[in-house]
């Protein structure tokens, strides 16, 4: 979230660690609400993650940006090349965004 802020982006942080439905927050950009959802993994991404982050951007009827440090596994990729309201954040692109 800090990483948006730092961009200039409106943001608004989720300060709940349970029940929180896997959003960590939400950031406006361009006047469209992205709902966010940051992972830290060690190996590829789980696949339900993703799956279950799909289903609650479009249930909100808004984009979503899956940020993670893991590896995104062939399914992961297929997935959300499939999904135009989420775009998956990694790798070098992650670390853009942290610059």
């Amino acid at each position: 979230m800090e990483a948006f802020l730092k961009k200039g982006y409106k943001i608004e942080r989720n300060h709940r660690y349970t029940g929180d439905n896997g959003i960590d927050g939400i950031v406006y950009k361009n006047g469209v609400k992205y709902l966010i959802q940051a992972k830290r993994y060690k190996e590829h991404i789980n696949l339900k993650h993703l799956k279950d982050f799909a289903y609650i951007v479009h249930k909100n009827n808004c984009k979503g940006i899956f940020c993670h440090t893991g590896k995104t596994g062939k399914a992961s990729k297929e997935l959300g090349s499939n999904i135009d309201e989420i775009s998956i954040i990694s790798g070098q692109k992650l670390i853009e965004l942290l610059k």
